[in-house]
């Protein structure tokens, strides 16, 4: 077998293509063997020494012997004869190997063969002695032997591992000064980043051990699953991987990569969207198109708490980015937006400051930076190189919601009532919340083991998506009354079915019909209910959120309103912002605390009033969803408020004929009622509301249950005694009619 010398000594041998990988390492590992035997004739000789006077310390020294027996196969007294010896320098054998290793590397490249090493030196433009560095480091996690062989080397059994003297004093024996100097900074400035491991105690450079990080040793060895799961906080995507389609937003699609394409120099590029609009999915797709590799990173893994930059992970991720030309993304930049939202002293924030120390990093390294996240974010200090760009990806519309649907519910068991289109125009859910939606409702389903999917589990499975705090600023009603329990005049029931299908129906009108575009504003449903105490409007209300499916969130305005200037804006903004994420209807309860009619301006306070009115209308109006108010005072409300409202119902005090309904539909089916029950007596003889209606019946199934009786006149009158009382009324016998004696019983 030809040494690594006359190998390269042979032109012939030169243009040959390496059969694989391997027999390319061995030549490097030939050569590194080169130039440690050159140094173990020029060293002094421990065989100078008795060797048999450190016997006792065995296991701590290394002698000659021992080096001779770790080196057989290199041919140490005789790598070329001594008349060769005497022809050849060194440093010309040297540079004869290394012309020998670079020319075959690139014939096998254009052979078709892919050699890591030589890939990796070329793309991150590695000079002969930093290549020379590298292998030699590599050494020590292919065989234990080398261990011993380092630790010879340095006179130093425990240094297991070359350091950056040896590595220059192998590469240039006996050379010292400048030289040195120079070779230290090189290996500082690209080497000692992306290579080797940080966490080393020694202060001098000379002293560093040369520990090659693991994932580089596995990729210059080519063991990809090895690779794979060393440094599991870099997500490598390389083009050509197929990828789901873009079922919506194409044009979006097609901003990003006419903004990757067109960017003069540096490009810094933050796409902020909601959870699950596929941000990934936009910048894959963009990678392919473009045929780029992205390496995708969370910003945690990059930017630390502390304000300080992650150098060790971002040199990682920059030799990767390097290594495939590639796009560096960092993902999840919300997470870290409000805990370094604080300024320093500069005042600037910590974000902002982090930013541009990461971007003076990336200079002159990556040409393409871009950032995920779920939060909008200004960067305030624009002094790097990068150009800085801003896109948004919106939530899909009710005609993308339907194609999503469509298609990620294609194969789900669903329940014939379950209409696609209702639940496109209900959710404004992203398409990694409706494919999230879908799993859920289906794993619901399996674990009562059933087989179809009802619309009550995929709603709750919807509302499971959607992450909100609403409930800080209103309380959640459960809706459980139906059309059927709601005694109203036939007139104010026909209403609420148009309400139902304004909801229902409003794709049709929006979007098939062209109206969306005809209106800029006030495309949700608002109502205002009105009528006095216990008439039925927020009964009314949970009939509409039953029959539509929808949550509903009460809220009461007497503790939204503020006192203080700014504050009552401040809570509408929040839960604006809120019901947004919730899908949720919102049910404005005594909405007479902010919304009385205000013709004369008489202080400072009614003109703000005024304004917090305007600013209540306003968001109303922005508001996609359902919005209910209700009123005890219709005459107190502004005719511009009237005027911008969809839908006024008037919930009038019942008559007699109504109370009578009331009362023989309050009482559940389940309730033992007494057949002698006078239900005309009682709609007759009390001007009762449906509320205080419910209230009686109530407290006199309590009476006849702690009696053991069954519901009669005698529990009711009693109860109707308890509720006038409540009122501050005097009570006598007389006012029960002939039913007075039970109150003496």
């Amino acid at each position: 077998m030809l040494t690594i010398v006359r190998k390269s000594m042979d032109k012939d041998e030169a243009l040959k293509a390496y059969n694989d990988n391997y027999e390319y390492i061995q030549d490097w590992i030939a050569y590194i063997e080169f130039t440690i035997t050159f140094h173990l004739k020029h060293i002094v000789k421990i065989d100078q020494i008795n060797e048999h006077k450190l016997d006792r310390f065995k296991g701590l020294l290394i002698g000659r012997d021992e080096m001779i027996r770790l080196l057989e196969g290199m041919n140490l007294e005789s790598e070329t004869s001594k008349k060769e010896q005497e022809k050849i320098n060194f440093y010309d054998s040297c540079e004869m190997i290394e012309n020998y290793l670079e020319e075959r590397a690139v014939v096998t490249t254009k052979a078709g063969v892919f050699l890591p090493f030589a890939y990796m030196s070329h793309m991150l433009e590695l000079s002969a002695f930093e290549k020379y560095v590298v292998m030699l480091s590599f050494l020590r996690h292919l065989d234990k032997k080398y261990e011993k062989i380092f630790g010879y080397l340095q006179d130093d059994v425990t240094r297991k591992s070359p350091t950056a003297d040896l590595a220059i004093k192998l590469y240039l024996p006996g050379e010292a000064g400048l030289r040195v100097t120079v070779l230290i900074q090189r290996m500082e400035e690209k080497l000692f980043r992306y290579f080797f491991l940080e966490n080393q105690e020694s202060s001098h450079s000379l002293e560093r051990e040369l520990l090659l990080d693991q994932d580089l040793f596995y990729f210059i060895l080519d063991i990809k699953g090895l690779r794979d799961s060393s440094n599991k906080r870099i997500k490598l995507f390389f083009p050509g991987v197929q990828v789901e389609p873009l079922l919506i937003q194409q044009q979006w699609q097609d901003q990003l990569v006419r903004v990757l394409q067109d960017s003069q120099g540096p490009l810094a590029c933050f796409i902020q969207g909601p959870p699950g609009s596929g941000k990934k999915l936009h910048v894959k797709s963009a990678g392919n198109q473009l045929k780029r590799t992205v390496i995708f990173i969370e910003t945690r893994n990059i930017l630390n708490l502390d304000g300080t930059l992650n150098n060790r992970q971002l040199n990682q991720a920059l030799r990767e980015a390097l290594l495939h030309d590639a796009i560096l993304c960092l993902t999840d930049f919300e997470e870290l937006l409000d805990l370094l939202a604080n300024p320093d002293s500069t005042g600037l924030s910590t974000m902002d400051r982090l930013m541009t120390e990461l971007l003076e990093e990336l200079q002159g390294r990556v040409e393409t930076l871009l950032i995920l996240s779920t939060k909008p974010w200004s960067y305030s200090n624009r002094k790097s190189n990068f150009q800085w760009a801003v896109l948004e990806i919106n939530l899909p519309n009710r005609i993308e919601r339907k194609i999503l649907w469509e298609n990620i519910a294609y194969n789900l068991p669903l329940a014939e009532e379950i209409e696609l289109y209702e639940v496109a125009n209900k959710f404004n859910l992203t398409a990694g919340q409706i494919a999230d939606a879908c799993q859920e409702a289906s794993r619901l389903t399996y674990w009562q083991g059933e087989e179809v999917i009802s619309r009550q589990k995929l709603y709750q499975a919807c509302y499971k998506q959607v992450s909100h705090k609403l409930n800080e600023k209103a309380s959640l009603v459960f809706a459980r009354y139906t059309m059927d329990d709601l005694i109203l005049p036939e007139a104010q029931k026909k209403t609420l079915n148009q309400v139902c299908n304004h909801v229902k129906y409003r794709h049709v009108v929006l979007d098939e019909w062209g109206f969306d575009k005809k209106l800029p504003y006030g495309k949700g449903l608002s109502m205002l209910f009105c009528g006095p105490p216990g008439t039925g409007k927020t009964m009314a209300a949970q009939v509409i959120a039953h029959e539509l499916g929808l949550e509903m969130y009460k809220i009461d305005l007497s503790q939204i309103v503020s006192k203080y200037i700014g504050e009552t804006e401040k809570n509408l903004q929040e839960m604006f912002e809120e019901a947004k994420k919730s899908n949720a209807i919102l049910f404005f309860d005594e909405c007479d605390a902010l919304f009385g009619k205000r013709t004369e301006v008489k202080d400072a306070r009614d003109r703000y009033a005024n304004l917090e009115t305007s600013y209540l209308l306003q968001k109303i109006e922005e508001f996609e969803g359902v919005s209910i108010l209700a009123t005890n005072f219709i005459n107190n409300i502004d005719d511009a408020f009237m005027r911008r409202i969809h839908y006024v119902l008037h919930f009038p005090f019942p008559d007699e004929k109504s109370r009578e309904m009331i009362w023989r539909y309050v009482f559940p089916e389940k309730t033992p009622l007494s057949k002698q029950i006078d239900y005309a007596f009682l709609a007759k003889q009390f001007e009762f509301s449906g509320g205080r209606i419910k209230n009686i019946a109530v407290n006199s199934a309590f009476l006849a249950a702690a009696e053991g009786k069954e519901v009669s006149m005698s529990q009711l009158i009693r109860a109707t005694k308890d509720e006038l009382t409540k009122q501050g009324k005097v009570v006598v016998s007389s006012d029960f009619g002939e039913y007075g004696y039970l109150l003496r019983s």
